[in-house]
């Protein structure tokens, strides 16, 4: 049986979620431009800005949760950011594809 300490599940699991993270911010930003294509830069910044912003401290959250005790629900909330801009990604693409 392989037993891992807290602190390695709570890393892998931060570094795991940060990888996806970058990725998924990059995506955003590039749906939301494309959809709000007459909109000003600075919007468009602002929009993308506060979920990736929310979604980094969702991760260091989960983190935190996760080195006091190793649970499902540490694991969740330092996903649910990354499902949250994905899905976000999701809806403004299927608009954008609408059009």
């Amino acid at each position: 049986v392989l037993v891992v300490p807290v602190n390695n599940v709570a890393r892998v699991v931060q570094r795991i979620n940060q990888s996806f993270a970058a990725p998924l911010m990059l995506l955003l930003g590039a749906v939301l431009a494309i959809r709000l294509r007459g909109a000003n830069p600075l919007q468009i910044y602002l929009l993308a800005f506060i979920p990736s912003i929310i979604d980094i401290l969702l991760i260091s959250g989960g983190e935190q949760m996760l080195k006091e005790a190793t649970s499902a629900a540490g694991v969740l909330v330092c996903s649910s950011g990354n499902l949250g801009i994905a899905a976000m990604i999701a809806i403004a693409y299927r608009q954008v594809a609408r059009n």
